[in-house]
């Protein structure tokens, strides 16, 4: 992971199904080479990361507190 990349933040908490799914991967879509994304949800979203897998993603996610989890995602170089 390059730790000097750009940030690109996406808080979908709140949002009912399939919002935030929707959200996500029309960021990921969007989303430069060099760019990571943080997305912040109030569920670990579980069938995300097979789909970031199977896109070629990298991921982290972290319960932040109950309801606040966080997920940073960047392209495989």
């Amino acid at each position: 992971m390059n730790l000097s990349a750009y940030e690109v933040n996406l808080d979908v908490r709140g949002l009912q199904p399939p919002a935030p799914l929707e959200r996500v991967m029309h960021a990921l879509g969007t989303l430069e080479p060099d760019h990571q994304l943080l997305i912040v949800i109030d569920r670990e979203p579980f069938p995300l990361y097979g789909m970031l897998i199977d896109k070629g993603f990298e991921f982290v996610g972290e319960k932040i507190a109950p309801r606040h989890h966080e997920v940073r995602v960047w392209r495989k170089h």
